[in-house]
């Protein structure tokens, strides 16, 4: 079955449209990850009083909390998990970039001289150097700062090791992942900017 030219374009601008409808919530995500990954951060660096907010918690919500030398375990789970959806982000925002560039092109030669360079072409032919950095904040500060401080965060766990082992192995292993889920990420990042 042959299907028409004309059809193939409209098939390909609609899948076009919601690829990048796609995109704009992948991106509005990766900020809120961003956000939340920040918060947890925050909570650990400042070492809150894991007392009083067990307390606000038996007193707001008439919950009570298991021993408080398990709640820097559940933020390090959290910030696990907030951390793999952030790349997931991030990747996800990357490859669709490079797809809607390929979709433009393609509608593009059914449009000729007409072009669609909204995200592709025109995108990368004008990107300010305030974009580039921000990409640079995203793909490279950001990820080496947090390396940084869950390098010292495994560093400070392996030396308390000995107090709870179920909770020094935990926290070990959430620690462990997130550094190597950015050392993969960063290195995926340089490897891909050579390529180009």
């Amino acid at each position: 079955m042959q299907i028409e030219d004309e059809k193939k374009m409209e098939i390909m601008y609609d899948h076009y449209k919601d690829t990048f409808t796609q995109q704009i919530r992948y991106t509005e995500n990766r900020n809120r990850y961003f956000v939340l990954f920040l918060v947890l951060f925050l909570l650990l660096l400042f070492r809150f009083d894991q007392d009083k907010f067990n307390t606000f918690i038996v007193e707001k919500y008439g919950i009570d909390l298991v021993d408080k030398a398990y709640i820097s375990s559940v933020l390090y789970f959290l910030m696990l998990w907030d951390l793999i959806l952030y790349l997931q982000s991030n990747l996800a925002i990357d490859n669709h970039y490079r797809y809607l560039h390929m979709l433009e092109g393609q509608i593009s030669d059914y449009l000729t001289p007409f072009q669609i360079t909204r995200e592709g072409s025109l995108y990368k032919a004008n990107r300010k150097k305030v974009h580039k950095f921000i990409s640079i904040i995203y793909k490279y500060i950001f990820p080496a700062f947090i390396f940084v401080f869950l390098s010292a965060e495994f560093v400070h766990e392996l030396k308390e090791f000995s107090t709870i082992l179920f909770k020094g192995v935990f926290n070990s292993i959430c620690l462990l992942l997130m550094i190597i889920l950015l050392i993969l990420f960063v290195f995926k990042n340089l490897v891909k900017r050579k390529i180009k």
